[in-house]
């Protein structure tokens, strides 16, 4: 169940709405702030999530570069 939900929640980086992106980094930016979760998010594929979405936030809104 938590990897679909970390999977779930790297989908949502991918979100045409930007307050939905800005909400999933924050989320995942939160859960690799600790070390047990580290793992776990960069197998869901949630580390290329945020460098992606860093390199698309140069474009985007000042909160959803901070986010990122």
């Amino acid at each position: 169940q938590e990897a679909s939900a970390l999977e779930a929640l790297v989908q949502l980086t991918h979100s045409p709405r930007d307050g939905v992106r800005k909400e999933a980094a924050c989320a995942l930016w939160k859960l690799l702030s600790d070390d047990r979760n580290q793992e776990a998010v960069a197998a869901a594929g949630g580390v290329q999530a945020l460098v992606a979405l860093a390199r698309f936030c140069s474009n985007a809104s000042p909160g959803l570069q901070e986010r990122a």
